[in-house]
């Protein structure tokens, strides 16, 4: 009761100290009480919070294991970390060709329609864009740690169509 009770008291005033340490100690001690592991976490994870505030934020997917994943992979990764609520009625096709080879290699169609981002193995219906690239590339993207921009004045990637485009696509992925 008192965590709830409390919690209204936080969320009206975040600065308020008082409160966020009683938070905190009441939330601590319903995680010492629980026989639950995963309500203990949470509870625990509550006070800590409370007292030395959110670890930081890092940038999604930004692991080892991106390397290992194949495009399709690597395109439905993408797909989850589209921000719906920036591309309200926009639509997008694209033409992905990866060079090397598979299942690092091939072409893809993306497309962007409905505030959603899906991919298809195979070139299908006629592109806004066409972008030639490797893997690398897509890796590199998926970590936030290249722009499309970045990798176009690189020499990473050449277009063929509408290279605004591929701001649509590549530039509305959340962290």
């Amino acid at each position: 009761w008192v965590v709830e009770l409390v919690n209204h008291v936080v969320f009206a005033d975040p600065t308020n100290v008082e409160a966020r340490e009683l938070q905190a100690d009441a939330l601590e001690q319903l995680g010492y009480q629980s026989e639950s592991a995963t309500f203990r976490n949470a509870y625990l994870t509550g006070a800590h919070e409370l007292r030395y505030g959110h670890p930081p934020r890092n940038d999604a997917m930004k692991r080892g294991y991106l390397t290992s994943m194949t495009i399709d992979q690597l395109l439905d990764a993408m797909a989850v970390r589209v921000r719906a609520e920036d591309l309200s009625g926009r639509t997008v096709t694209a033409h992905l060709r990866f060079g090397g080879e598979h299942p690092w290699a091939g072409d893809w169609t993306l497309v962007l329609s409905n505030r959603a981002l899906s991919s298809v193995a195979g070139l299908h219906d006629v592109p806004d864009v066409t972008v030639t690239t490797d893997r690398s590339v897509l890796v590199d993207l998926s970590s936030n740690s290249l722009t499309i921009d970045e990798a176009i004045g690189a020499g990473r990637a050449t277009t063929v169509g509408d290279r605004s485009a591929l701001t649509e696509l590549f530039d509305h992925l959340d962290v």
